[in-house]
């Protein structure tokens, strides 16, 4: 049995009806930008963005990285929680973070779909 297309779908089939079978199933299996634009505004700091496209590391790491930086003044020496630091440099750096967040979905999303319309057309035989 195929992973994304059933073989007994694939039986007997000419070229042209693998390759629309094989658009079909990309289309049920792609992921979409606005569920991760969704995703991210909604749990973006806990990474569900990340997981949406099954990078379960990055998006653990996404969790710690953010954690520790919204911990910080917990951690941090006396004196820089006392400082600016805590209520500039913090704040900017969760920014970046979310911000290259925001900008990798669009990249993710059709890293994705590529990757997957090339494995589908694999397993249909069309390339």
């Amino acid at each position: 049995m195929g992973k994304y297309i059933p073989d007994r779908v694939l039986e007997n089939r000419s070229e042209l009806a693998r390759e629309l079978l094989s658009d079909r199933y990309w289309l049920i299996r792609r992921k979409k930008i606005l569920t991760a634009l969704l995703l991210f505004f909604l749990l973006g700091t806990f990474g569900a963005h990340r997981f949406y496209f099954k990078k379960w590391r990055s998006g653990a790491a996404l969790i710690l990285v953010l954690a520790l930086l919204v911990l910080s003044p917990l951690y941090l020496p006396f004196a820089l929680v006392e400082s600016d630091m805590v209520t500039t440099v913090v704040p900017i750096l969760i920014l970046m973070v979310l911000l290259y967040e925001f900008i990798m979905i669009f990249i993710n999303t059709e890293k994705y779909n590529s990757e997957l319309a090339l494995e589908i057309k694999k397993e249909a035989g069309v390339l």
